[in-house]
């Protein structure tokens, strides 16, 4: 004879398995109508893990001489990287990742002047930690037009570039410390010091971006939702510096550093009439383009003062015969001079002996 517990416990199973099933497909339900879980919507989480969006950078304005001539522009140069998942291939007769190592590391070394057990070690790197693609260091970085052409007619699979924006400077060692250097920072181009520094927030663009949706193997869609907004690029600046006049400076300077090796060398050519600057140069000065071995990183005409001394006398005295005050037989005293009580004295260069007759 079955005990009294023995036929109560079906009963309760059945109970418990009914009150979980109408749990499960009320919470079933609630999601269907609501579309929601844990107040996250499901339509927009599933847009969300499909859509694939990325910045549109705004270009950094170009600096211009006051003819137009290009001093400092943004450069394209390109970065490569290599996809080692092979789900990337749809079609087995036009592979999208690497197929094989030991050739595509042999090939791509001497291009980018690595060696080729550097290149194997991170694509086999990449393989063994299935990652979707890697990238060669600073050496895959900033590759010019030419080595991009050489690297895509070897018809590799799976090597791909990236387009990145650097600062150029056309004229070398031109007004260098003028113009000023950038730097790269969180992938944007900002200026660190002359009229790059000065000018940054004209200069600098507002970045753009693009949304569309994709499958599964990051393909556009037939019907992609897309929505682009374009980027606002940077504005130029004009200085009033003249090229020409900048170039014949450069040499001259270049000419007497050559020739006489001073400590330091500084030199402005200006409007006297409008006071603009035609051009100004240092020594030491340096390369923006190859930044090795800079001895002097200031701008020494702006940035190292020093007294005129005799160079200021000539506007003194043209300044008093121009406003009728200049006295040519009026005698005055040589020798030091205090401006005030507390102030350093000022000599003529003969031991402050001073001119003329006492």
């Amino acid at each position: 004879m079955k005990s009294k517990t023995t036929q109560i416990m079906p009963t309760v199973w059945i109970v418990i398995f009914s009150v979980a099933f109408l749990v499960i497909a009320g919470r079933f339900l609630y999601i269907q109508v609501s579309g929601e879980v844990s107040g996250v919507s499901i339509q927009k989480l599933a847009e969300e893990k499909r859509t694939n969006q990325y910045t549109i950078p705004a270009s950094r304005g170009t600096i211009y001489d006051r003819n137009g001539m290009s001093l400092a522009q943004e450069h394209v140069v390109y970065r490569i990287y290599a996809i080692l998942d092979e789900t990337y291939t749809t079609n087995g007769l036009n592979p999208k990742h690497v197929k094989n190592i030991e050739e595509t590391a042999q090939k791509l070394a001497p291009i980018l002047e690595m060696e080729e057990s550097v290149v194997l070690n991170s694509l086999q790197e990449g393989k063994q930690k299935n990652s979707f693609q890697v990238e060669f260091g600073s050496k895959g970085r900033e590759l010019n037009q030419e080595q991009k052409d050489e690297i895509e007619a070897l018809e590799l699979p799976g090597i791909n570039f990236m387009e990145e924006p650097i600062r150029f400077y056309p004229n070398g060692m031109f007004a260098s410390h003028t113009i000023g250097l950038t730097d790269k920072q969180e992938d944007k181009i900002i200026g660190i010091n002359g009229v790059e520094s000065y000018m940054n927030e004209l200069l600098t663009g507002v970045d753009g971006s693009i949304s569309y949706q994709r499958d599964k193997f990051n393909f556009k869609l037939l019907n992609p939702n897309e929505v682009i907004n374009e980027p606002e690029n940077g504005d130029d600046v004009y200085l009033t510096i003249d090229q020409k006049i900048q170039t014949l400076m450069e040499d001259a300077l270049s000419e007497v550093n050559d020739e006489y090796a001073p400590t330091r060398m500084t030199a402005v050519v200006m409007n006297a009439k409008t006071g603009e600057v035609l051009a100004l140069s240092n020594r030491p000065s340096y390369n923006p383009n190859n930044l090795e071995d800079v001895d002097n990183w200031y701008n020494d005409v702006i940035a190292t003062p020093f007294e005129p001394g005799s160079t200021m006398k000539i506007f003194t005295l043209a300044s008093a015969i121009e406003e009728g005050v200049w006295n040519p037989d009026e005698l005055y005293k040589s020798g030091t001079f205090k401006a005030e009580s507390n102030s350093r004295t000022i000599g003529d260069h003969n031991n402050k002996r001073g001119w003329g007759n006492d």
